[in-house]
């Protein structure tokens, strides 16, 4: 009696979400463009987040390397489009206030 080819391969229940069928994929995350967090958060300009965001990562100066200010991490960039997660923004402002207070108070 012959078997068939995929009677010897191991059977395993198929996976049920898309994280288990694919561990690589991203959670959904809420991703603004600059003016859309700008209008949804009065408080910040445009002009600032961009600012923000120009400094955000490593340069190289005729003095050497600046570091960036932290907010790299925050930034998804496609192309020409800078989109904010708004999560890790705020983290990223709570952990720069909390630096700025412990260098305040440490001085």
């Amino acid at each position: 009696m012959k078997q068939s080819p995929t009677a010897a391969l191991p059977t395993t229940p198929a996976p049920n979400s898309l994280a288990e069928r694919s561990p690589s994929v991203v959670q959904c995350r809420n991703l603004f463009t600059v003016a859309q967090f700008a209008d949804r958060y009065p408080w910040l300009s445009e002009a600032a987040l961009r600012s923000d965001i120009f400094y955000s990562s490593p340069r190289r100066t005729s003095r050497g390397v600046i570091e960036g200010n932290g907010l790299a991490a925050a930034l998804v960039r496609k192309g020409r489009r800078v989109l904010i997660d708004e999560s890790e923004f705020f983290a990223w402002l709570l952990r720069k206030n909390t630096t700025a207070h412990d260098e305040r108070v440490s001085k």
